[in-house]
């Protein structure tokens, strides 16, 4: 038998860039482009010829920083100047294919959050964000940890890659905040091994001979996370 692999693409996905107060252009980016190539990408569709360093969620992102060592799984990052002056944006080449611009202005609109406290908050949104970057919204607005929520849309977990577009997400849409669950049901538990008061659940956990000890079981041990899935 012959096996054979088939080439793998990283994952593409849109991030915003403020490159003038005002005027906000999307760009098609994998988890693999580094600083100096967006830098590069920008001069060549940008000709002012200025300097300047890019700047996501007040982190400088550096020339050999890829995108995924920092954490940009979309939004937006900002220009900065290094004289500090705005600059006027003198020309934009759109027919560069690796590297896409357009404004995303028409695309921004207002959804709503309700959280498990019966909270209902108000988010400034584009189309083109992520889910992950609408739970940095949310961290922002309400201390809750981005890691630690699970976004449900129409019955529906959302996964953080994909953006509000994919997932039809429109102004006034509501979305539901919900903490991710990871309790430990049982850990360095000891029961009887006729013990019966989970059945469903104990009759898949099998106790090895040599952790009983006078019938007592010493080792039952398993996690259950809030993906309803079994570690």
């Amino acid at each position: 038998m012959r096996l054979t692999s088939e080439p793998t693409y990283p994952y593409v996905f849109p991030i915003r860039i403020n490159l003038i107060p005002g005027s906000i252009y999307i760009a098609n980016v994998t988890a693999y482009t580094t600083g100096e190539l967006l830098v590069k990408s920008l001069k060549n569709h940008i000709e002012n010829g200025s300097s300047y360093k890019l700047i996501y969620y007040n982190q400088e992102i550096s020339d050999s920083e890829t995108l995924e060592n920092i954490g940009v799984r979309g939004g937006l990052i900002e220009v900065k100047y290094n004289n500090n002056e705005d600059q006027a944006l003198e020309k934009i080449d759109e027919s560069i294919l690796d590297f896409s611009f357009k404004n995303s202005k028409e695309n921004n609109f207002i959804i709503s959050v309700k959280t498990q406290k019966g909270q209902t908050i108000d988010l400034y949104v584009s189309s083109s964000d992520t889910v992950y970057i609408i739970k940095l919204k949310i961290q922002d607005k309400e201390g809750f940890l981005a890691d630690k929520q699970r976004i449900i849309f129409s019955g529906r977990e959302l996964k953080d890659e994909h953006t509000l577009e994919y997932y039809n997400i429109k102004k006034e849409d509501t979305l539901h905040v919900v903490a991710k669950i990871r309790c430990e049901m049982f850990y360095a538990t000891s029961g009887r091994k006729d013990f019966d008061t989970l059945p469903p659940l104990t009759q898949y956990l099998q106790a090895p001979e040599k952790l009983l000890q006078g019938g007592i079981n010493t080792g039952i041990s398993c996690n259950f996370c809030g993906e309803f899935e079994w570690e």
